[in-house]
């Protein structure tokens, strides 16, 4: 937080220089109200950062021949603040005046104009408009694809577009569909972040319930095992964080028809919860219950 102070301060001052020595220089007053809205948000002080970027955007639409590129910039950022206060409504005509700029400034297939689409679509998926949601992330894929993705950051974007859309394909039990776009996004965050990122599993989770839910329950207990295998790199073997993971995974084995593995899973499960919790927990006796019912449905059942 200190730093964000030091910002401010600094930001602040030469606010004061510009007003006092070039009060005609609107264009550098505006372009410090940005600034200093930028550190509000990053300080989450969302309600100075509404203020500040609002006089941002009102000074830079008052000059003579305004920058446009940067109006649409302070938009976002502005639609963004908005949303942090959840004033849903604000931040979309926010987003959409932005979108506006940027199609007439940069051209409808401009990076940035994806970016904004994807903003708006998050928007929508918030307000439970899952159709219009869609419809944005689609066409926010749709730019990001026809450009040459080079850096981290615009693979990164791309990666969490496509989890987008397929998240609400799932939510609308389109699950084959999920699959291949899941997949891709998977690989792209693989080959930028690594196999143990935590968004990589959380994309790795989203793909093993499209697996499951769509009947290919083998490639989701091979999910489960790879997210198993990262927590307990990651957390430890017998962390409390990989327990939802284990249950998760004992019921992918038990929809596959592998009662064995699914209570291997279970078992394994109690034993951390008993490690870390009360034994009379909720979660134990939650756990404890779930495996003896398959105990006892497949006790007389010869394995091989």
């Amino acid at each position: 937080m200190k730093q964000y102070q030091t910002a401010l301060m600094v930001f602040n001052e030469a606010v004061k220089v510009q007003e006092e020595k070039y009060p005609e220089s609107v264009d550098i007053a505006a372009g410090l109200k940005h600034n200093i809205g930028v550190v509000h948000m990053c300080a989450c002080d969302y309600d100075n950062a509404v203020t500040v970027l609002h006089d941002a955007v009102r000074m830079r639409k008052s000059l003579p021949d305004p920058n446009q590129s940067d109006v649409a910039m302070s938009l976002v950022e502005l639609g963004i603040a908005y949303l942090s206060q959840k004033k849903k409504y604000e931040a979309l005509i926010a987003f959409r005046e932005a979108l506006s700029i940027r199609r007439k400034v940069l051209g409808v297939s401009h990076l940035l104009v994806g970016k904004v689409l994807n903003n708006i679509g998050c928007l929508h998926f918030e307000c439970g408009e899952l159709l219009a949601a869609l419809t944005c992330f689609e066409e926010s894929l749709g730019i990001q694809r026809k450009n040459n993705l080079m850096s981290d950051e615009s693979l990164l974007s791309y990666a969490s577009c496509l989890n987008n859309v397929a998240y609400i394909k799932i939510r609308r039990k389109e699950y084959n569909e999920s699959i291949s776009i899941l997949e891709e996004a998977l690989l792209v965050q693989q080959s930028v972040l690594g196999d143990s990122n935590p968004h990589a599993v959380g994309t790795l989770s989203n793909l093993a319930l499209a697996n499951l839910q769509s009947g290919r329950k083998f490639e989701a207990c091979e999910n489960y095992d790879s997210i198993l295998a990262v927590q307990s790199e990651l957390e430890g073997s017998n962390s409390l964080a990989i327990v939802d993971t284990l249950v998760k995974s004992s019921d992918a084995f038990l929809s596959a028809g592998r009662p064995e593995p699914a209570m291997k899973r279970l078992r394994k499960a109690l034993s951390v919860q008993e490690k870390h919790l009360q034994k009379d927990d909720s979660q134990i006796l939650s756990t404890r219950s779930q495996l003896e019912k398959l105990e006892s449905k497949f006790k007389n059942m010869n394995w091989v």
